[in-house]
């Protein structure tokens, strides 16, 4: 065995030792530190666990390649004592002890065994990765930990927040504290430089330079972070004409999640020429978990492409965003591996104090719909596991809505939806599980499995190995690829395997004619919501503008819409272009989605599976000036019409009242309540609520409106049209809705008029402020010394003081001290404006009226 025990991690393994199982452990290392290798490799060969250990890794790639290394230390080939489960691939025997598997792996291996009987410890490496699969491994981890103390659980990484994570660990009840282990690592001094882009120049412009620099600088090759495979290509054709580059030392590679796993081992092989030197183009798959050998200069774009789910639309978004300060970290340490290094910037150093500390979790970004299903095999609802960080409760329940679509499981109830309870699986979700694959494709193998047509199934697995593998690539028409596939295996190597394997899974031979008719059949079967229709033009053909049934506008080639016309003879005469999108791309700087791939329905016999698929709702409508309700039948999914019936029906009396109060709520909505008495009426019982017990947030309009067809609908059966509806006066409704005992109560308590000392009555208003308010005449009010009070004698009446113009003289709550006050100054200044008005000195001692002088003499 050639284990290096200089790795500075191995000065923490007798702390490891002694934690473990007992107590769990977090283990924070840099890279270079041996965490991935030289740990596990010591607790397996010093033989202090006698069950197995299960190594789990994020990426596949970093999967086969620990697996493979460790056996090489132990002089041995993969998959005896050290062993490999990835997709599609295992190497492992009963004489397995340690096992390096994928995270979704682990979580095949824990629903098959949830004690893990066989196993003595977990070791979750790259933790920071946060997968969905990852966080949900822990999770399961934890409750097989309750049933077993004797299970150890490592969680490794290089960037972790491990205090913050071992706290959660531990949890609220353990009075066993986590284990925090720090190690310093092994890695040599990297120099940062920051090369921020020019003012108005873009950083993929100012990328060349700064590589060119980074090239002069390298003794040994160079390490390329770029946000996705597009950068990757355009820069590598900036490269391949650049002067500067043209010299056989220089080797440029790419090394990006797409690449077959060959291809991504030849990057992480150290290259057989010392004359040569690497020039790796990647994304973020080189920032952890592998080791790319013959680099000591990185360049950093500082951008990623970070896939982010939308759940209104069923897509994931790509968005180009900076990464994190964590992240930024592990890319420059690439360079400092073998030697001291270099990594170069394309931002400025002020600009690092606006990046994230950390990325954000899977859970928050993706769809939650695969460990939702897992979860409820487990026997529970998202949140009734633990997790470092919780999932969102709308994209629990969109997912939970997007399983019962499917058929995986029984119709939920709210405590379902809400994530704190196990959903009922179906018999097709069961199946579905098994497969362990995309949640789409799980249901269309669910569904063809307990079929007994060979070749269904056929196709079903030929278009369930091109949705994994996504392999062919050469047009938009899956119907032409999927022939590709079928007549070109060799073309085809990962799409062909995997043909193959759901054939044996599905217990048929890979064999077989293709028809185009059993794929169109199956594709409707995937997801209803990803069917979308051509836009029809003027001259009454489709348009390369797609609706998806999500609402979700897009747009597809000339050659996707020409192929996928389906006659609906029994909707009208002409003829609508449908498609079944299987890849999307939905970016963020784009008003509208592009369809890459999709199926085209050319048959007229689907319509009938399009009819069957459609969910029939009665669509009301209202026509001609005075708003007659009619009404029409309508198949739809999601937001596409599939079939109108053109026949109508009137509507019933209960069906109209429906009707109208839904139209109400709509238009005239909020302005309902907008005329004067009504907003008068609905001031009075906020202001005198507590006296009528009753809680004025029900007498919001916003409230009011959400429960128009509980205090309205009685009072809107005699309105036979909308234009009635829309004219009616809901006051005596309102009325009615407080009760008589009530109104009268409030009448009492909040008059509508008041009687002034001259015996006239005026009008009190209630303003928005809470205040009651008369208007009148000064002299109206003399001989009266207090101010009247309301409700209660909680609240004094607000006058407004006219002229005898009727223009304003003084607003008060306070009589008497207007008239101590301000009475002598409004006197002094008006009787002389005034005359043929009374302008007494003792306001009190005169006789209250609104005439003149003249008319007041007898």
């Amino acid at each position: 065995m050639n284990m290096n025990s200089e790795l500075p991690v191995m000065q923490l393994l007798p702390a490891v030792r002694a934690a473990l199982p007992a107590r769990m452990v977090v283990l924070q290392a840099p890279p270079g530190a041996g965490k991935s290798t030289a740990l596990p490799l010591a607790l397996l060969t010093e033989g202090a666990f006698s069950k197995q250990i299960i190594l789990i890794q994020p990426r596949r790639v970093a999967a086969l390649n620990i697996a493979r290394y460790l056996a090489q230390q132990l002089n041995e080939p993969v998959g005896e004592t050290v062993g490999y489960w990835v997709r599609q691939d295992r190497k492992a025997t009963e004489n397995t002890r340690l096992l390096v598997v994928t995270d979704g792996m682990f979580t095949q291996m824990i629903q098959g065994d949830p004690s893990l009987s066989n196993v003595d410890l977990i070791i979750f490496d790259e933790f920071h990765e946060r997968n969905l699969a990852c966080d949900l491994g822990l999770a399961l981890a934890l409750e097989a930990r309750e049933l077993r103390d004797d299970l150890g659980v490592l969680v490794m990484s290089a960037t972790i927040p491990a205090d913050a994570l071992a706290t959660w660990l531990q949890g609220p009840d353990s009075d066993e504290p986590c284990e925090v282990l720090v190690s310093e690592g092994r890695t040599f001094p990297v120099s940062i430089h920051y090369r921020p882009a020019l003012q108005m120049q873009r950083w993929f412009d100012a990328l060349s330079s700064v590589l060119e620099e980074a090239c002069q600088c390298a003794t040994q090759g160079v390490l390329v972070f770029l946000p996705g495979i597009r950068e990757i290509n355009g820069l590598r054709q900036r490269l391949e004409s650049s002067a500067w580059l043209q010299t056989d030392s220089w080797r440029i590679m790419e090394l990006h999640g797409r690449l077959p796993l060959s291809q991504q081992a030849q990057v992480l092989a150290p290259l057989g020429h010392k004359s040569q030197r690497k020039l790796v183009l990647a994304t973020n798959l080189a920032e952890t978990s592998v080791t790319i050998p013959d680099i000591d200069v990185v360049v950093d774009s500082g951008r990623e492409r970070q896939a982010r789910y939308l759940d209104k639309y069923l897509q994931t978004q790509l968005q180009t965003r900076m990464i994190s300060l964590a992240s930024a970290e592990q890319r420059a340490g690439r360079a400092g591996r073998v030697q001291a290094g270099h990594c170069f910037r394309l931002w400025s150093e002020s600009q690092s104090q606006g990046m994230a500390k950390f990325s954000s979790p899977a859970l928050a970004l993706s769809d939650l719909t695969p460990i939702i299903l897992e979860a409820a095999v487990w026997g529970v609802g998202l949140e009734q596991l633990r997790w470092f960080s919780a999932p969102p409760a709308t994209s629990i329940r969109r997912g939970v809505e997007q399983l019962q679509r499917l058929g995986l499981i029984d119709a939920p109830d709210p405590a379902v939806l809400a994530g704190k309870k196990a959903p009922n699986l179906t018999a097709k979700g069961r199946r579905a599980q098994q497969f362990g694959t995309e949640i789409h494709v799980a249901a269309l193998l669910a569904e063809v499995q307990i079929t007994d047509d060979p070749a269904l199934k056929m196709h079903a697995a030929l278009l369930a190995a091109h949705l994994d593998e996504n392999e062919w690539q050469r047009g938009v028409d899956v119907l032409v690829g999927l022939h590709a596939i079928l007549t070109q295996p060799k073309v085809y190597p990962r799409s062909t395997r995997r043909f193959h394997y759901w054939c044996h899974r599905l217990q048929i031979e890979p064999k077989g004619n293709f028809d185009s008719r059993y794929v169109q059949t199956l594709a409707l079967q995937l997801e209803p919501l990803w069917l979308a229709r051509a836009a029809i033009g003027t001259d009454g053909s489709p348009q390369p503008r797609f609706q998806l049934a999500t609402g979700l506008a897009a747009e597809a080639s000339a050659e996707l819409v020409s192929a996928s016309a389906l006659s609906n003879h029994r909707a009208d005469k002409s003829r609508n272009a449908w498609v079944v999108v299987t890849q999307l791309t939905l970016q963020e700087d784009q008003a509208n989605a592009m369809i890459r791939q999709g199926i085209p329905l050319q048959e007229a016999q689907q319509f009938d599976q399009l009819l069957a698929s459609a969910q029939k709702q009665e669509h009301w409508q209202w026509q001609g000036s005075q708003g007659r309700l009619v009404c029409t039948t309508r198949y739809q999914i999601g937001a596409l019409t599939v079939h109108v019936d053109p026949k109508e029906r009137a509507a019933t009396a209960e069906e109209r009242e429906h009707a109208l109060v839904s139209a109400m709520q709509d238009d005239p909505g909020l302005a309902l309540f907008a005329s004067e008495h009504v907003t008068q009426f609905l001031r009075r019982v906020g202001l005198a609520a507590q006296h009528l017990g009753i809680d004025p947030a029900d007498w919001q309009p916003p409230k009011l409106l959400a429960e128009l067809p509980a205090w309205a609908a009685l009072y809107l059966r005699d309105c036979s049209t909308l234009r009635a509806a829309r004219a009616w006066d809901p006051l005596p409704a309102l009325q009615a809705l407080l009760g008589y005992d009530e109104q009268q109560q409030l009448n009492h308590l909040l008059p509508i008029r008041w009687q002034a000392p001259s015996g006239r009555s005026h009008a009190v208003a209630y303003d928005e402020h809470g205040a009651a308010v008369v208007r009148l005449k000064l002299q109206e009010v003399f001989g009266e010394p207090n101010t009247p009070m309301l409700l209660a004698g909680t609240l004094p009446m607000t006058f407004e003081l006219l002229s005898p113009a009727g223009r304003p003289l003084q607003r008060t709550q306070n009589l008497a001290s207007f008239w101590q006050d301000g009475y002598p100054h409004v006197r002094k200044e008006m009787r002389g404006r005034y005359p043929k008005h009374p302008w007494p000195e003792d306001p009190l001692q005169a006789l209250p009226s609104h005439k003149t002088k003249r008319a007041l003499e007898p």
